[in-house]
């Protein structure tokens, strides 16, 4: 009797500790993919930021019309000081 209750902790604790290397094991899977997902992100931000660079200096100097209204712009009226 007191024999199968040892089988039976020894079972039961195993189990647990199965369960948390499964857990251990999936959370280091998760981490690798976030990392390798924020890597592919910097890697397309560095080259949008080498992209605009080449253009930018594509048009040193130049001068261009963007049209439509800026909408940070507030109108005032004039006044003339006297």
């Amino acid at each position: 009797m007191l024999l199968l209750k040892v089988v039976g902790l020894f079972k039961t604790i195993l189990v647990i500790v199965a369960i948390l290397v499964i857990i251990r094991f999936v959370n280091n899977l998760i981490q690798a993919k976030n990392a390798n997902q924020r890597k592919k992100d910097q890697q397309l931000d560095e080259k949008k930021c080498a992209q605009e660079k080449k253009e930018a200096s594509k048009n040193v100097g130049k001068t261009t019309i963007v049209s439509g209204k800026s909408t940070d712009a507030e109108d005032v009226d004039f006044e003339e000081v006297k």
